[in-house]
């Protein structure tokens, strides 16, 4: 019978086309009836041939090359998603690693940036809205989204309205900002309003940012095609063609996938899949310890190398010159594995010359990224912060090296028999592995703290208090991002002196805001031997939380306005004198200064339920500041503020503009 089959097949040899493959599968198929055991019910035989027919039937008629194939055409009004050579995407790698990519797809890197759909936006759209005078307009029709918003003529006055289709949207943790194409190539535009996903609510774009507000009817064009697209994708080619001073951007910006997916870390994945596509060569895979060399494993590689994974985005970084035009057209020459130094200027790294030639030709952007003494000012930047740690930049190989995977996954862990897996709400919140939060992050080099006593000696704070948790002293939160602080990636030690010189927050005074700087010096003298530092009386007698919301620059009351709503600095202040600080700072000039100080005001006692808007106008929030201002009277306060005090270190205030974005 199987000559029979074969005799069927060879038949076919002298047909042609679609003919002969037909002519092969059904040679196979009697081949395969064959086979059937030859004592199988009847019925159970038919329905089994019948199966084993319609098999062949589907590959022949399904492969017909006579039918027409029509390629849908690739969208025009978005960043086209195309790999370029030797990319794949997250499905491909999904078909042999599904865990890891399930738990990929949870995080927020895999919806870094998305099109503009109902399973993607988390925004609110529905219809007028008015923000700081300005009137908007933001509509569902069907499955698209669409946004009105006021352009301003050459005197500065709203005179016309733009109505644009959203096609895109970066952000899914904390904000959605949108964007929108500006007709047949791939120039997007920004959408003048970020969705804050917490509060609920549409707010300018420079609220979002610690800057001033007089740029927040600007429209925003191209950003995204030459910043956002390095960051917010892989594999991208950004291709900018034209910024034209009628406000359009030209391009033909590429990406291999939006987001921040699999080949963004482990390198582009085409060779590791066509030699693991041998069932053999993965077998063997499986069956040794031996780091597979066609893909890159970041906690496989050194130290450095595998900060450089991360730092390639997590860094105030640029393109070496002559790397620049090669970029724009074939992406970032950077490959995980590789030396991200190589062909980037990493601001404070071992190319000097690059920063000192950035310090020297851009201070202003220098300044808005970092403290006076080199520490990052800004979040989302860790790795600027990391390098100049100790643990990093003098580790013990034996003991271990500091680098971003000694405390953060970027796939959950989903238990191993011995623990339970991660919840997914406290992972995806910033990817820590498990126990990282705790003190354990640090204890997997400092065994000396290890015991309750140990740790009490060495803090000088009860074991179970916010005062001997690492990271709160060793990891303050100095730095701006996402309209709140952050902690700062730089392991350093509480320094008066440091704040004196800098302004830079110490990380006794972020905890004890109702403590002046001369108490924490004494502080730091009496339990760890510092040297006693010389100041003036206003640092020696005044609480650091007074003389920073009254008296310092944007960035340093943004700071101590979060601290006002941050749980530890609320247990280690005494409480009933915020208030007076909180009233007014909403009448700060820095919408994310009133911002914190909006949401630290509704965890004071007594304020949780008042009316307080931090985008009202300002006649409003004067009389919510006088409304403080009474209620404040007349319960007393913890920390005496007179008036006289106030208005002078409000006069004082550091003025000097400030920009932190991240």
């Amino acid at each position: 019978m199987l000559g029979g089959a074969a005799s069927l097949a060879l038949a076919g040899a002298s047909l042609s086309g679609g003919v002969l493959a037909a002519a092969v599968v059904l040679g196979l198929v009697a081949a395969l009836a064959c086979l059937l055991p030859a004592g199988l019910a009847s019925p159970m035989r038919a329905a089994a041939l019948a199966l084993v027919l319609s098999a062949g039937a589907g590959f022949w008629f399904g492969s017909d090359p006579s039918l027409p194939f029509h390629a849908p055409e690739p969208p025009t009004d978005r960043v086209l998603e195309r790999p370029s050579e030797g990319y794949l995407t997250s499905n491909d790698c999904r078909a042999c690693h599904p865990g890891q990519y399930a738990t990929w797809h949870e995080s927020y890197h895999s919806t870094m940036t998305q099109v503009v759909e109902p399973a993607t936006v988390q925004a609110t759209f529905e219809g007028d809205l008015r923000v700081r005078g300005r009137d908007y307009r933001l509509e569902r029709r069907g499955d698209e989204y669409f946004g009105s918003f006021p352009l301003d003529s050459s005197d500065g006055e709203s005179s016309q309205v733009k109505t644009v289709r959203l096609t895109q949207v970066t952000g899914s943790h904390h904000m959605q900002v949108f964007w929108y194409s500006f007709g047949d190539q791939r120039g997007l535009g920004m959408f003048p309003l970020y969705f804050h996903i917490e509060e609920q609510r549409w707010i300018p774009w420079s609220s979002v940012f610690l800057m001033r507000p007089e740029f927040h009817a600007k429209e925003d064009v191209g950003r995204w095609n030459t910043h956002c697209v390095k960051c917010h994708t892989t594999d991208a080619r950004s291709r900018m063609l034209a910024m034209t001073p009628a406000a359009t951007a030209a391009a033909e910006t590429e990406v291999g996938e939006y987001g921040i997916s699999c080949e963004a870390c482990h390198g582009p994945g085409d060779v590791h899949a066509s030699l693991n596509r041998n069932p053999l060569r993965r077998y063997q895979q499986h069956l040794t310890d031996t780091a597979d060399e066609s893909i890159v494993l970041p906690t496989r590689l050194d130290a450095k190398a595998s900060a450089h994974v991360c730092a390639q985005c997590h860094s105030v970084h640029a393109l070496v010159p002559k790397q620049f035009e090669d970029a724009q057209e074939y992406g970032n020459p950077y490959r995980p594995g590789g030396d991200l130094e190589a062909s980037q200027i990493v601001y404070g790294g071992r190319r000097k010359r690059g920063t000192e030639e950035l310090a020297r030709s851009k201070p202003g952007f220098v300044r808005n990224h970092f403290w006076s003494d080199g520490m990052i000012r800004v979040g989302g930047r860790e790795f600027n912060g990391l390098q100049r740690s100790p643990c990093y930049a003098h580790g013990d190989p034996e003991r271990g090296i500091m680098t971003c995977s000694s405390c953060h996954s970027a796939h959950r862990f989903t238990g191993d028999g011995e623990r339970p897996a991660q919840p997914i709400e406290e992972w995806t919140d910033d990817q820590l592995a498990p126990d990282m939060r705790s003190n354990a992050s640090c204890l997997q080099c400092h065994e000396e703290y290890s015991g309750d006593r140990a740790l009490a000696s060495h803090t000088r704070h009860p074991v179970d208090s916010s005062g001997s948790s690492c990271t709160n002293c060793h990891m303050p939160h100095t730095s701006w991002g996402l309209m709140k602080a952050t902690r700062s990636h730089e392991i350093s030690s509480p320094s008066v002196q440091v704040q004196l010189e800098t302004g830079r927050p110490n990380a006794c005074s972020m905890c004890h805001l109702d403590r002046s700087l001369g108490w924490v010096n004494e502080a730091l003298v009496e339990g760890f031997g510092a040297d006693p530092v010389p100041m003036g009386a206003d640092d020696r007698d005044i609480p650091v939380g007074v003389v920073a919301a009254l008296r310092g620059d944007a960035g340093q009351r943004g700071l101590v306005a979060w601290a006002m709503g941050w749980e530890p600095a609320l247990e280690a202040s005494v409480s009933g004198w915020m208030e007076r600080l909180l009233a007014t700072l909403m009448l700060d000039t820095y919408d994310a200064v009133r911002f914190n100080a909006m949401r630290a005001l509704r965890l004071q006692p007594g304020y949780e339920s008042m009316d307080v808007d931090f985008l009202a106008d300002e006649a409003d929030r004067e009389r919510v500041r006088d409304q403080i201002l009474e209620r404040w009277r007349a319960q007393g306060s913890g920390v005496d503020i007179p008036d006289a005090l106030h208005n002078r270190l409000l006069r004082e205030r550091d003025l000097t503009p400030v920009y932190l974005s991240e």
